[in-house]
């Protein structure tokens, strides 16, 4: 995840990709058959804060205007726009999608799209010196109960929020461990050494499912779904609530 040097200005949010964009676009491609290629736009990010309007033209004959989604499907029209925006920026074609952002990319032959962050989690155990840690069944236990105010706070705070940070951007493709990670993240403040304990527990989890990741199927349609589910005032510390809710758009 990457952001440019205009996000410096308070007054300008910064361009991050969003986790549920990047899988409403997933979505959106296996709907209508779009072939998914990859650019890499040569120093994208080593120019000053543009000060003017920027404005960029459609390529001649893109767009079939019966119907404007075959450009993505047809690979002449993506060859024909790679050339055009090459000529524009200067880029490098790195042909079909398999690895972005720390996020691997296969192509099942049944069909779909199967997302997997593996060499990102393994990155991930080495930083934390897991690498060789025995691994475990479920990412928490149930009915875990954690407090800000019991146990012995955890010394390196950095360590314990960069830890916490990489966990949040592997919920990306690995879903189940969202409420676990919500969890560690109500401590990231402050965090002590039984908060500590519980993302080592995730960590070894993550190291025992390693393959696992998300796949994605041609959807039927693209309906909206959505669910919500709470507790009541379960946090021992201020009595709140804890609520989730889960949107499925197109079955994804």
């Amino acid at each position: 995840m990457t952001h440019g040097p205009w996000s410096l200005n308070p007054l300008i949010k910064s361009p991050i990709i969003k986790p549920i964009t990047i899988r409403v676009l997933f979505t959106l491609a296996l709907h209508y058959g779009w072939n998914l290629r990859q650019v890499d736009i040569n120093n994208a990010f080593l120019h000053g804060i543009l000060e003017d309007e920027v404005y960029m033209t459609q390529p001649p004959g893109m767009i079939d205007k019966s119907d404007p989604t075959n450009v993505w499907s047809s690979s002449s029209m993506i060859d024909r726009l790679v050339f055009y925006l090459n000529n524009k920026f200067s880029l490098k074609d790195l042909g079909l999608l398999n690895y972005f952002l720390g996020v691997e990319v296969s192509y099942p032959k049944f069909g779909g799209l199967f997302l997997s962050q593996k060499k990102y989690i393994v990155d991930l155990l080495y930083k934390a010196k897991m690498q060789n840690t025995n691994v475990i069944a479920t990412p928490i236990v149930s009915g875990s109960v954690l407090s800000a105010f019991h146990g012995e706070r955890f010394v390196d705070v950095r360590l314990y929020r960069s830890i916490v940070g990489a966990l949040q951007y592997i919920t990306l493709t690995r879903r189940e461990i969202s409420y676990s990670v919500n969890k560690v993240c109500q401590f990231i403040h402050s965090p002590n050494r039984f908060h500590w304990q519980v993302v080592k527990r995730i960590l070894r989890y993550l190291a025992g499912t390693l393959e696992q990741g998300l796949l994605f199927k041609k959807p039927k349609d693209l309906t909206i779904q959505g669910f919500v589910d709470a507790d009541w005032a379960s946090d021992p510390d201020d009595g709140k609530s804890t609520f989730g809710v889960c949107v499925y758009f197109g079955g994804t």
